[in-house]
């Protein structure tokens, strides 16, 4: 077990570098979606997932199968504002386990939402 007391004196230095990286901030979300892999045709229903948090850049998908780096998919949330149908177009960027056999795919937006798309995305 590591103890706090053992990092460097510039952990926190770096922390807040990492922090700063991020272009927008993240709001955490509960909204379900649905989403397919834009290289498969959606033939019958989509994927069921859920957002776990959205940024004007940035999606994380709550999914049930792990994807490659660089998969593109098309993400329908239950709310979607009529400039962005018929889906939002996201690019993996990360997959980490999640809970319960899920995944969490960390995705960019190819197209980045504006600030009223995210205000009509998160209310």
């Amino acid at each position: 077990m590591s103890d706090v007391s053992t990092l460097p004196a510039r952990a926190p230095a770096c922390r807040i570098q990492c922090r700063e990286r991020r272009a927008s901030v993240r709001h955490a979300s509960t909204m379900e979606a649905s989403y397919h892999p834009i290289a498969v045709p959606a033939v019958g229903p989509s994927c069921p997932a859920r957002i776990w948090d959205l940024s004007l850049g940035g999606i994380a998908l709550i999914v049930p199968h792990p994807y490659e780096v660089g998969a593109l998919l098309a993400v329908v949330p239950e709310v979607l504002p009529q400039s962005l149908a018929p889906a939002l177009e996201a690019r993996v960027l990360y997959v980490t386990p999640h809970a319960d056999g899920l995944w969490l795919a960390g995705c960019e937006l190819v197209i980045p939402l504006s600030e009223d798309e995210l205000r009509v995305l998160l209310y």
